[in-house]
């Protein structure tokens, strides 16, 4: 799981530290207050992974049913599908020598 930590995560623990350092200032009692920070921090940690890797693994079910995928990698965009000889390894789409992450695909209508 740990191949989802990007750009989401580093933001949603720059939101936990502020919102410690609120925490702090409402608990007088640091210890309570770090404790309080861990909890949320795990939480929203946990809860992106959770959504990452659900979704890695909705894309990768409909790339086996034969559907074609819109995947963004930096700024540029691919069209993944099975017929395109793409293929499957983990939660990666590879084709020569792109691989491109299956949380950052979307059906393509």
């Amino acid at each position: 799981m740990l191949e989802f930590i990007d750009l989401e995560m580093i933001k949603m623990n720059i939101f936990a530290i502020f919102a410690s350092l609120v925490i702090v200032g409402i608990f007088k009692n640091i210890r309570k207050a770090l404790t309080i920070y861990f909890s949320i921090l795990l939480l929203f940690s946990m809860g992106s992974l959770y959504y990452m890797k659900s979704v890695a693994q909705e894309n990768i079910q409909s790339f086996k049913k034969a559907n074609e995928l819109k995947c963004t990698q930096a700024d540029s965009e691919y069209r993944v599908s099975i017929d395109e000889k793409w293929i499957i390894d983990k939660n990666y789409f590879i084709k020569d020598s792109l691989m491109i992450r299956a949380d950052k695909c979307e059906i393509f209508k």
